[in-house]
């Protein structure tokens, strides 16, 4: 079930900015270093790459976040012709199983945007969040977003 989806457009109108490409590289980078664009994240462990269906590669990675010990594997898809970034979470007995995805969109040349979906299984039972907390989440993974996005700007600049 889908959670939460946001869009952040990248650049000032009018102004250059990145290309879809070269933002894509960014993405590649964060998706296999994501410690270098998340200050949150203290170290990611990437396995085998492989090669898929339609030009996807993926591969799992471990990652490791700074605070309380918490650690998860995942599988990450990248999709080079569609610029579409996917991990997967199986879940595990805190945490449901879920996955998020970065797609970029380019409607019109010089005007990229890049939309996050956040989907999580709904667990027969489990505990719903009150409004508020939900609200805080939603928060908390747009901040986050926005730091992946201003770190890819920054990655891009340095290259």
């Amino acid at each position: 079930m889908k959670f939460h989806e946001h869009i952040i457009r990248v650049g000032e109108p009018g102004l250059p900015g990145p290309s879809r490409e070269d933002f894509w590289r960014g993405v590649v980078a964060f998706a296999k270093r994501p410690e270098a664009f998340y200050g949150e994240i203290a170290s990611s462990e990437l396995g085998a790459e492989e090669s898929g269906e339609n030009g996807e590669r993926s591969f799992t990675r471990v990652v490791r976040f700074q605070s309380g010990g918490l650690a998860f594997e995942e599988r990450v898809v990248l999709d080079d012709k569609k610029h579409a970034y996917r991990t997967f979470f199986k879940g595990d007995a805190e945490r449901p199983a879920s996955d998020f995805s970065i797609e970029l969109a380019e409607p019109e040349p010089g005007s990229l945007f890049v939309r996050f979906t956040y989907n999580e299984e709904v667990v027969s039972g489990a505990p719903i969040l009150p409004p508020m907390l939900a609200g805080l989440r939603k928060q908390a993974y747009e901040a986050k977003d926005m730091q992946v996005v201003e770190g890819i700007l920054q990655f891009l600049a340095r290259d």
